[in-house]
């Protein structure tokens, strides 16, 4: 009787001392030991790296002062890193639900790139044996970068490039490769003298009240079915406030991403096809401007000048593309265009999955003015101001 009435409590201690050796068990790592994993996988990638301190603040732990080189002389200082509750990984390493950094400096040669702040959601460090033997992990699900410039010398303060904000999600990793991502780089501003030495037309400048400057932003948005092989670009896009926004989607199969690190990735990057795309274009007044400037030049007015150009459409598109079907759909799309610039879109579903590299070189060959037959593309529509 006296055993008996002991066994409840007996219980119920049990399951306390194995809730605390549970919860031990998921404790936030020491600040030094945090610090070291850090500092060995780096090492494994090939850097150099030490801290000057790392602390404890409840579950978080902040290491200070870290400095990494590369042998190829790229450096990287960060004034604090912060791991929100650190959890030791059973390969090695540590996971944490959150990471944040201070003061982020990274150079090569005279080149300087400062980042203000940033976090990352759902950080993993790997080993360094998960690093030596390059071992793939979702590195984080979020990563948010701001206030980002780019100097040519470390001591400028002039900063040629500067970016608002880099947010980065990713997927789950399917055979080695996330099967999803997503990039937005906002806020992106290049000065007036960086455009000047690409000799940027005056009517592509985007901010009138920042002469010379250029403001824009892009997105990259993708999806991988790692099964079958095939990426889907949701959409890549890149956009000015008062310029426009360019626009591709497409569906690209035999693709293999996870073998385009290998030895072979040339081969597998040569056998993918184009299953179907869309380009579209949405003017926002560049058009008008340039029409102006081109009017400008030949003394007229922007309706003398169209007056001229539109009826030799069909004759210059037929130097770089040759008498086709295309060609004549594109001239007729880009009178209508003119006429009222609002936008303009290009869609192609082959019947027959086309390579890509061969639509890469046609697009190249025009870019630089080479002629290029086009008179046996089909399946392509073209949409004007819809």
């Amino acid at each position: 009787m006296h055993v008996a009435s002991f066994r409840p409590a007996t219980i119920v201690l049990g399951l306390l001392v194995a809730a605390i050796a549970a919860d031990r068990s998921e404790a936030a790592m020491a600040p030094r030991e945090c610090a070291d994993a850090l500092i060995a996988a780096m090492a494994a990638s090939g850097v150099t790296a030490t801290f000057a301190d790392a602390t404890a603040s409840g579950d978080a732990v902040t290491i200070t002062g870290i400095s990494a080189k590369q042998a190829s002389g790229r450096t990287l200082t960060i004034d604090s890193l912060t791991f929100a509750n650190p959890i030791a990984r059973e390969p090695g390493g540590f996971t944490s639900e959150r990471m944040d950094f201070i003061g982020a400096t990274a150079t090569l040669r005279d080149n300087t790139l400062r980042a203000a702040s940033g976090q990352v959601e759902k950080a993993v460090v790997p080993s360094a044996d998960e690093v030596k033997a390059r071992t793939r992990v979702t590195p984080f699900s979020r990563a948010l970068v701001s206030g980002i410039t780019a100097t040519d010398k470390e001591t400028s303060e002039e900063a040629p490039v500067s970016i608002g904000s880099v947010e980065l999600l990713l997927g789950d990793l399917s055979k080695g490769v996330p099967n999803s991502m997503k990039l937005t780089v906002s806020g992106i501003t290049v000065d007036g003298a960086r455009l000047a030495a690409f000799s940027i037309p005056t009517a592509m400048i985007e901010d009138p009240d920042a002469p010379g400057d250029m403001r824009f932003d892009v997105v990259l948005d993708t999806v991988y079915d790692s099964e079958n092989d095939a990426l889907t670009i949701r959409a890549i896009t890149l956009s000015a406030p008062r310029i426009g926004s360019l626009t591709v989607s497409a569906s690209v199969s035999g693709l293999p991403l996870g073998a385009l690190a290998g030895e072979k990735r040339n081969e597998t990057a040569m056998a993918a096809k184009l299953d179907s795309a869309t380009l579209r274009f949405e003017n926002k007044g560049v058009v008008e401007r340039m029409l102006d400037e081109q009017a400008k030049i030949s003394g007229e007015t922007r309706q003398q000048y169209l007056d001229k150009l539109l009826p030799k459409l069909p004759e210059l598109l037929g130097e770089r593309l040759g008498n086709s079907e295309l060609q004549q759909k594109l001239a007729a799309a880009a009178e209508a265009f003119l006429k009222d610039p609002k936008s303009i879109t290009v869609e192609s579903r082959p019947s027959e999955p086309v390579p890509v590299f061969l639509i890469g070189l046609a697009a190249f060959q025009i870019a630089f003015g080479v002629p290029v037959d086009l008179s046996e593309v089909r399946d392509v529509e073209i949409r004007t101001n819809q």
